[in-house]
């Protein structure tokens, strides 16, 4: 008996506990609908503002700057050195200043030279003449072969002595190599130089 009846006060218990429940959840629903809609209904609380920075784009110039270490060296250069032992007579340069290829840089006393190559250009005339003779005997019957032969040989030697003659005088001459700055001198006009000293 006292078994039933605990059991209907925990049913009336549940019952009761439950009905609460089930009436704050629906009051606090509503609750929260009716705020919403209020909140609707009332007017938007404007956004903060936030000040802005403008300025009108222009072209200008970037200037983009690096900095380094280094060590510059010129693309081309070279030390001018003579190939004949000779006097400095000329110097046609200043120090400092461009020049360009096959400019004349330097002249030598070619004094020697020149007498040179007027006397192989008189042995080589003799020997044109010579030979020009031998010829001429050998088809009249009265010259030989080996004349002919030898003023030939004669002839092409002379030759050859002219033209070493003329590379003995264009030595005296030193241009410039390429175009380009020309450096410090170090000699002056009237120095003796060696071949392959630094000029």
């Amino acid at each position: 008996m006292r078994r039933k009846i605990l059991v209907g006060v925990v049913a009336v218990a549940v019952a009761v506990a439950a009905g609460a429940g089930y009436w704050v959840y629906f009051e606090r629903a509503g609750a929260a609908d009716a705020a919403g809609a209020a909140a609707a209904a009332a007017p938007a609380a404007p956004p903060k503002s936030v000040p802005v920075e403008a300025q009108r784009a222009a072209p200008g110039p970037v200037a983009t700057e690096v900095s380094a270490v280094g060590t510059m060296r010129s693309n081309e250069s070279v030390v001018i050195r003579p190939e004949i032992d000779a006097r400095v007579t000329e110097i046609h340069f200043d120090e400092g200043t461009a020049v360009k290829a096959g400019d004349l840089l330097f002249k030598f006393d070619d004094s020697v030279a020149r007498a040179e190559l007027a006397d192989a250009k008189a042995n080589l005339a003799l020997s044109e003449r010579n030979f020009r003779r031998a010829e001429e005997l050998f088809r009249r019957g009265a010259g030989t072969a080996r004349a002919v032969d030898e003023g030939r040989a004669s002839l092409d030697s002379d030759r050859a002595k002219v033209d070493l003659a003329e590379a003995r005088l264009d030595k005296t001459r030193i241009t410039a190599p390429f175009s380009g700055m020309i450096g410090l001198r170090r000699v002056s006009v009237g120095d003796y130089v060696s071949s392959g000293e630094d000029l």
